[in-house]
């Protein structure tokens, strides 16, 4: 899951913290400061929307706050609805915090990181069950939740980059230009992690990448 910083709550032309009333005003914002993918998942775009970390059912006086805002796409934000009631016992995109909650695979599967244990593996299967970042179709090939095969999409896509760049048939430039068009930031820091001049780009050309 990419950390992210969404910044300090934007201004107006006047110096003014913007309103937003009603909140999908937001989502231009959030855009501009994280770009256009789910802050969970990491897809690029498919229906992005705001997205309350706290729910507005739960906490009312958070619904046009900014920093209760992130952007979520349509499979994420439909999970995870009003379930939980507060930030507590959950690690989220934008927490300060500097350890890796999830490991991807080149099937398309992500899973809690296993060095982790304690509060921050608690934390961390807590937001991967409210996400339903385990699901995958079995025998339902109907299924409407595909983010299981995007992901896998974006490992092949990846792999392939890799090889292009290994042999010199492509650029740094022309990688970071696949990844930010793919989403899934995470799987390609995975496939590229031996590579850290690509790995440092990924941090940089994602915007509000922390």
């Amino acid at each position: 899951m990419r950390r992210v910083d969404k910044g300090a709550w934007p201004e107006d032309g006047n110096g003014q913290q913007k309103i937003f009333r009603p909140y999908r005003k937001a989502k231009s914002d959030l855009i501009e400061r994280l770009g256009a993918y789910c802050s969970y998942c990491e897809r690029e775009k498919d229906g992005l929307a705001v997205e309350h970390v706290v729910p507005k059912k739960r906490a009312p006086t958070l619904e046009e706050n900014w920093t209760n805002f992130l952007l979520a796409c349509r499979n994420c934000n439909s999970i995870k609805r009003d379930k939980n009631v507060s930030r507590a016992g959950y690690t989220w995109p934008d927490d300060d915090e500097d350890w890796r909650p999830f490991d991807y695979f080149p099937d398309g599967i992500v899973k809690v990181q296993d060095d982790l244990s304690g509060p921050n593996r608690k934390k961390a299967q807590n937001l991967f069950s409210l996400l339903g970042l385990g699901r995958r179709p079995g025998n339902d090939l109907e299924m409407k939740d595909i983010r299981w095969r995007e992901r896998r999409e974006a490992w092949n896509a990846a792999e392939e980059a890799y090889a292009s760049l290994a042999s010199e048939a492509t650029d740094v430039n022309n990688v970071l230009k696949l990844a930010k068009h793919t989403g899934f930031w995470s799987v390609w820091m995975t496939v590229f992690s031996d590579r850290p001049d690509v790995c440092e780009r990924l941090r940089k050309d994602f915007p509000g990448t922390r």
